[in-house]
């Protein structure tokens, strides 16, 4: 089984709150508390929605016990590689020295080397494995693609107008080619 937790949270935006005001033609500070939670959760939804993570953040996928080697990392696109820690029996942790593997960040993907092993430690038998890694786009909005950008603007844009979950009196149609569209142009390109 594999989770992942966020050790670190990203420490800027995708997108500023003047970017998003700019688009909503707002003058007014009266909802900037509000559209700053409606850029997180466009963020989050477009996190989730990629499998990407999209500001820097350093990530930790737990796993009960050593994977099958190579082993590709969740969430990308990948940085850097930090740890990989281990739990034995006597829930002592140790580190496994990296001479043993190679990350490479074009793939997310961990290897062993041609001498490298596992440690010969027996594990315990959940949450044995961590490996800590840094992933994201870079470390500001302006490092996350135009698309993906463009994709939260309309998904806070939407949120902002319309705040009820259920619009009565109308017929309500999926309009083409908008959130979904543009982050599936995104989607389809390997990082």
């Amino acid at each position: 089984m594999r989770r992942i937790t966020v050790s670190t949270e990203p420490s800027a935006k995708p997108l500023e709150l003047s970017e998003v005001k700019n688009y909503l033609k707002l003058d007014t500070d009266a909802d900037d508390t509000f559209i700053t939670s409606l850029i997180g959760a466009a963020r989050r939804y477009v996190e989730q929605y990629l499998n990407r993570k999209l500001i820097t953040q350093t990530l930790t996928e737990i796993l009960d016990g050593w994977p099958v080697f190579p082993y590709e990392l969740e969430l990308g696109p990948w940085q850097s590689l930090t740890s990989i820690t281990y739990v034995d029996l006597e829930q002592e942790t140790g580190t496994w020295d990296s001479s043993n593997y190679f990350f490479d960040a074009d793939t997310g993907r961990i290897a062993l080397t041609e001498d490298g092993d596992t440690p010969d430690d027996d594990l315990r038998e959940i949450s044995s494995v961590k490996i800590s890694y840094v992933a994201g786009y870079g470390d500001a909005g302006d490092s996350v693609p135009e698309d993906i950008k463009n994709a939260i603007k309309l998904m806070v844009a939407h949120w902002y107008r319309n705040r009820e979950p259920v619009v009565k009196g109308t017929i309500v149609s999926r309009i083409p080619l908008t959130v979904d569209a543009l982050l599936d142009l995104v989607r389809d390109i390997p990082i």
